[in-house]
């Protein structure tokens, strides 16, 4: 486990639950990977020069069965940056652009076609994210 003190506002945005305007890869790669736990928060008055944010001071515990083995997380994490730049889509169509331009997608991407990115839960996405890995990952999607 390993202890970090931060802005409140980044803390709220590494715990921002699917579907909320927080929500995003890091998030996912956070939650995913991670147990977060707030231990205490620090007021502005406890610094000096007194900043303008509140801080907080939290535990982050290291799942013992991620979704992604570690060798793989930067290029989950790539994927996930490229999957939340089409969040409000649904899937399927993402999917569909993706196996035109990469190829033949793994089938076990497709049970999340259904489903916008913003509101698949990290162990969905970092799943996900692992069954993409192999893939290239160079080049743009095409704009539609």
């Amino acid at each position: 486990e390993a202890h970090f003190m931060i802005q409140d506002d980044v803390y709220r945005r590494l715990r921002a639950a699917p579907a909320s305007a927080g929500y995003a890869p890091m998030s996912v790669l956070v939650q995913g990977l991670a147990e977060l736990k707030l231990a205490r928060r620090a007021a502005p008055a406890l610094f000096h020069p007194r900043p303008r944010v509140d801080s907080v001071f939290f535990t982050l515990r290291r799942r013992p069965d991620p979704p992604v083995d570690r060798r793989q997380v930067s290029v989950a994490y790539r994927w996930l940056r490229l999957l939340f730049g089409h969040r409000r889509k649904l899937l399927k169509s993402t999917l569909q652009e993706l196996e035109e331009t990469r190829g033949r997608l793994p089938e076990s991407v497709w049970e999340y076609a259904g489903k916008r990115a913003e509101v698949l839960h990290p162990e969905s996405f970092l799943r996900m994210s692992a069954a993409l890995a192999p893939l290239p990952l160079a080049g743009r999607m095409p704009a539609r």
